[in-house]
């Protein structure tokens, strides 16, 4: 996967960001409730030493795995995931979630899980990390801010952006979190690149 990097999703996480209606079955849990829930900083305090690891996988047709990698998380930058991804209203995480719909249950690392999915305001996430740049911020210490060109050129390359976001059914723990960006060279014809990367917690 060319220049797909552990940095993209940690550049990522604190600028990615409640803003949506969801949708889902009549026993469905509310997709925006399970969300608030999920990202509460409490429930996204893992311990000082808790580890984590991310997936990234790229995705061909019908989300057909093309080539993958895992990556370790050490306790520092989980931390910092963890701080970067709690619910501060416009600031946190969902503030960039739309269309959120609930997709049931899912069973995660042994745990049944309520299944929230959504997509995430491109456009927005652009000109936030433009705001960041500007602003000489360090995205929170977790990641370093791209700049001016590597910002024009995620705005061309960059289409779409969803989630997938799955909650403990017992006590609202983030089971895991996947971010699914589709990525078009318009310097070439080929559909465009999909890359998903899975955050989870480390046994």
């Amino acid at each position: 996967m060319k220049r797909v990097t552990l940095c993209l999703l940690l550049l990522l996480l604190p600028v990615v960001g409640s803003g949506a209606t969801g949708c889902g079955g009549e026993d469905s849990p509310d997709p925006e409730t399970v969300i608030r829930s999920t990202l509460n900083p409490a429930n996204l305090d893992q311990g000082s030493d808790a580890t984590a690891q991310i997936t990234v996988e790229s995705l061909g047709f019908e989300d057909r795995v093309l080539d993958s990698r895992t990556l370790p998380v050490p306790a520092d930058a989980y931390a910092a995931i963890g701080r970067a991804l709690a619910d501060r209203g416009d600031a946190g995480l969902s503030s960039l979630f739309r269309d959120l719909s609930s997709e049931g249950t899912a069973e995660v690392s042994g745990a049944e899980t309520d299944h929230v999915s959504g997509t995430i305001d491109v456009d927005r996430l652009v000109r936030r990390l433009s705001r960041f740049n500007r602003s000489g911020a360090d995205a929170g210490g977790v990641g370093r801010v791209p700049g001016p060109g590597e910002l024009e050129r995620l705005g061309e390359t960059l289409t779409a952006a969803g989630f997938d976001l799955y909650s403990a059914v017992d006590d609202s723990r983030l089971e895991r979190l996947d971010l699914t960006l589709a990525i078009d060279d318009p310097d070439n014809a080929l559909p465009p690149t999909r890359i998903r990367f899975s955050l989870t917690g480390s046994e």
